[in-house]
């Protein structure tokens, strides 16, 4: 049964992850099959790789990526990294805040940026989850990038601790808990296609949207 009285409003699938659930592989496809936006805004582990190089222009995504860099493969605790920004966390929820309103206004997909608390309510709009157990996400993630599985459990523990840690900074909520989530996938007992046709059936369930 649809949920959306709006009715024309365009739908949005928000996606959360954990390491190595394969948000930035399923969401593309996502936007390929509905022919919607992607927003591209993914802390991969291959954008972690390249913010240890090179820090891009000032910006919400330079300074959160830099907040990973700091830390990406050290086995130190980041929260004292982290406490360093707290002076500008109001700001960098209100400029968060502002580009997920923006990029929903014409429907898409979007990956992180809190959007599962922003949009919460919104009409036409599924919030899913990816996870799944720790040592397969690390053995898949190591096998999708080509590092060894001692990096990617490295990178694996800083990435489950710090992006809920930016969610609870940024937006006072914490991804970790279901309660906000539509859908949650265990992405590493399914392919990739199947966990699209599975997303597409929810949001088609929940909001009456056509998938095909």
């Amino acid at each position: 049964m649809s949920s959306d009285p709006a009715g024309d409003l365009p739908p949005i699938i928000t996606l959360w992850e954990t390491y190595g659930a394969g948000m930035l592989e399923i969401g593309t496809l996502l936007a390929e099959r509905l022919g919607i936006p992607l927003n591209q805004q993914l802390y991969s582990a291959e954008q972690l790789d390249a913010a240890l190089a090179v820090r891009e222009q000032e910006g919400l995504t330079t300074r959160v990526l830099g907040a990973f860099a700091t830390f990406a493969d050290e086995a130190s605790d980041p929260g004292p990294n982290l406490a360093a920004f707290d002076h500008d966390d109001r700001v960098r929820s209100l400029e968060n805040t502002a580009h997920v309103k923006e990029f929903s206004a014409a429907g898409g997909v979007i990956m992180g940026h809190d959007a599962t608390v922003i949009l919460a309510g919104r009409p036409n709009t599924l919030a899913v989850k990816l996870d799944g157990p720790v040592a397969a996400r690390i053995a898949h993630e190591a096998a999708r990038t080509g590092i060894d599985e001692a990096r990617s459990a490295r990178r694996q523990r800083i990435e489950d601790l710090v992006r809920p840690e930016l969610s609870m900074r940024y937006h006072s909520w914490d991804p970790r808990q279901n309660d906000r989530f539509d859908l949650v996938l265990n992405t590493t007992m399914l392919s990739y296609e199947s966990c699209v046709e599975i997303i597409l059936a929810a949001l088609r369930a929940k909001t009456g949207t056509p998938t095909s």
